[in-house]
């Protein structure tokens, strides 16, 4: 008995059943790439936050004036040596956590504000903040690629605390 070609039909099995797992194998790759840069960004919402927090502890006597809730950002140059008032001093550091944030994640934006329920909101223009309570809250929004369809998402971070 005479086969001819076997071990052809052989070898291209194989490819094909490699071929299948590389491709399986570049998906989990990308998969994992994704989750990873998600995850990155939302560790920078988080150390953000929290550099926010900083700057109101270091401005006590803004935090008791009301003025880190939703302050208005402004450049006083109070980070040039100049003497400022606990209100410019907020106001700056409203602007430069803004600019951070801007920096550091795709479409970055965030609020400070006193409230008293702090996981609404569904964007910097829909804050929700209703100044109620002594909590401060920093909510931070910016666009995400990590979605099982592929599509951008906005992602959100809400962090509540008392400077």
């Amino acid at each position: 008995m005479n086969q001819r070609g076997f071990t052809l039909l052989e070898i291209l099995i194989a490819v094909v059943v490699l071929s299948v797992g590389l491709l399986g194998l570049a998906a989990l790759q990308n998969t994992g790439t994704r989750v990873n840069h998600s995850a990155q960004l939302r560790t920078m919402a988080t150390q953000l936050a929290h550099d926010m927090f900083d700057r109101l502890r270091a401005n006590q006597a803004g935090v008791k004036g009301g003025w880190y809730h939703l302050p208005t950002p402004a450049d006083n140059g109070c980070y040039a040596g100049e003497a400022c008032t606990p209100a410019q001093l907020a106001a700056e550091d409203l602007l430069q956590w803004r600019q951070a944030l801007a920096d550091a994640l795709p479409d970055g934006e965030g609020v400070v504000c006193l409230d008293s329920t702090p996981d609404d909101g569904s964007g910097p223009g829909a804050a929700d903040c209703d100044g109620a309570g002594s909590l401060y809250v920093v909510k931070i929004w910016w666009s995400d690629e990590f979605d099982p369809d592929g599509e951008p998402v906005t992602r959100r971070f809400v962090t509540p605390g008392r400077p």
